[in-house]
């Protein structure tokens, strides 16, 4: 048996061809979901919302319709490690790491963010949480906002913070 020929899934070996349709499918099922998907090329014409659980707090956020929010939106549920960024930017934001890089097409070069702006720093690939105004920054992309101001973010030490896409 090739090795090449063969791929696991759900711990089973099939071959190439079932596996690519079985794909077709779980691409088709998840598509016409009501959470949006990084690969959808339709997303839902309503808002996207999310949930930040931090600090024993509950607060909601509306996302932008751009890529980075959809690839955004499909890492959820997430939980990160927040903590002011190393060049502290005037004690603007918190940030946190992500497994994975968003896409940041047809995004604006650069963004000035203000007091609840939700960003997406491209150049090291980390959300930023703004509980002041920041500076213009190039590949600052926005992603959304708060719906209210959020206290804790200012607080000096890492904090963990648990994000869910809202049905």
């Amino acid at each position: 048996m090739k090795s090449s020929s063969k791929v696991a899934a759900a711990g089973k070996l099939v071959s190439r061809r079932r596996f690519a349709a079985g794909l077709g499918s779980v691409v088709t099922i998840t598509a016409a979901s009501t959470r949006p998907t990084a690969m959808s090329s339709n997303p839902p014409a309503r808002a996207m919302k999310i949930r930040f659980y931090l600090d024993g707090t509950v607060h909601t956020a509306r996302l932008k319709d751009c890529a980075a929010s959809r690839y955004f939106v499909a890492l959820l549920p997430l939980t990160l490690t927040l903590t002011l960024t190393l060049k502290d930017y005037a004690s603007a934001e918190k940030v946190g790491g992500l497994p994975k890089r968003l896409s940041t097409q047809g995004a604006p070069a650069s963004i000035k963010p203000v007091t609840g702006d939700i960003a997406y720093f491209t150049p090291c690939g980390n959300p930023a949480l703004f509980y002041r105004d920041g500076e213009q920054l190039t590949g600052l992309v926005k992603l959304g906002n708060f719906h209210s101001e959020i206290d804790a973010l200012s607080r000096p030490s890492p904090m963990q913070a648990l994000i869910k896409f809202v049905q």
